[in-house]
């Protein structure tokens, strides 16, 4: 099945409508969201390890990097 909507802009969404995240598009380029961890997101991650959080961070920042394939 081939779907309009990229997986992430889904996942995003459903954070979104969880209050977990919020969105605002650049006022210079529209094709930019900015994309910031709300209140309640930071709360659901509390009970995170520092060691956790910090393997979070890597994984994510791993996906963010454009394939060296």
């Amino acid at each position: 099945m081939i779907t309009a909507e990229p997986d992430i802009t889904r996942l995003l969404g459903r954070l979104k409508g969880l209050k977990l995240i919020e969105q605002e598009c650049d006022e210079r380029d529209r094709r930019v969201v900015w994309t910031w961890i709300t209140s309640a997101g930071l709360e659901l991650l509390g009970h995170m390890k520092a060691g956790e959080l910090k393997e979070l961070i890597r994984l994510l920042e791993a996906v963010r990097k454009p394939s060296q394939e």
